[in-house]
């Protein structure tokens, strides 16, 4: 893999860690989320935005959550990263285990 995928490999380490201090200097100040029909979902922009959806995710996983790679993609252009994740809600119920593309 190259140096793209693994970003990508470390800020998922860095997640699962729980460091996101760490987590958000991966990101450059314009960074953009669009996580669109979920409980987290939403369009965050920039480093407060990106803070912002952290902060929810924990919120509506404060039972903790991992993130799983399931396969990572390089092209010249672009890096496709499927993963799953086990999480536990806010209400303790087991949250969804999905496949997920970014």
């Amino acid at each position: 893999m190259g140096k793209e995928a693994d970003l990508i490999r470390q800020g998922i380490e860095l997640f699962n860690k729980a460091d996101i201090p760490k987590l958000m200097e991966l990101y450059d100040n314009s960074v953009e989320v669009e996580s669109g029909g979920s409980i987290i979902g939403g369009n965050f922009r920039g480093k407060q935005g990106l803070a912002e959806w952290f902060q929810k995710i924990g919120n509506t996983y404060s039972g903790g959550i991992r993130l799983r790679v399931e396969n990572l993609y390089e092209a010249p252009d672009a890096v496709i990263c499927e993963w799953t994740y086990d999480g536990k809600l806010a209400n303790a119920a087991n949250g969804p285990r999905q496949i997920a593309i970014e």
